[in-house]
């Protein structure tokens, strides 16, 4: 499966996803598309530079004591205007960004993502 099928794969699972962001293992974006007639709230300059840094804090942070609790499975940033999700693979991070109304179904919504993604062969 091709990153932009897999996105658009992503995008299929829940309704709230407005934004799907790919980056390979050193935290550089790769693709990223948002959904049709969605406003975006950023420019795909800050998207970049802002996956160039946070995530890496953020996943190599907390994953600092995976040893002890286990593999970190995502990270969630609830934004006034945006839930973003951050879930990291083997060889890419995927990032998410939904409308905050999918707060409940979040988890749900990154378990998907990750089932899809390892279940699928990714080129």
């Amino acid at each position: 499966m091709d990153l932009t099928s897999l996105i658009q794969n992503v995008f299929e699972i829940n309704e709230n996803i407005r934004y799907v962001a790919i980056a390979d293992s050193k935290f550089q974006l790769i693709e990223s598309k948002m959904r049709e007639n969605t406003p975006t709230l950023t420019s795909e300059k800050i998207d970049a530079e802002f996956f160039s840094w946070v995530p890496p804090v953020m996943i190599e942070g907390v994953s600092k004591i995976s040893s002890y609790v286990g593999a970190v499975t995502s990270i969630t940033i609830q934004y006034e205007k945006v839930l973003t999700v951050y879930i990291p693979l083997k060889i890419y991070v995927i990032a998410l960004g939904l409308d905050p109304v999918a707060q409940e179904s979040v988890f749900n919504i990154a378990n998907s993502v990750r089932t899809m993604v390892e279940n699928a062969k990714v080129r």
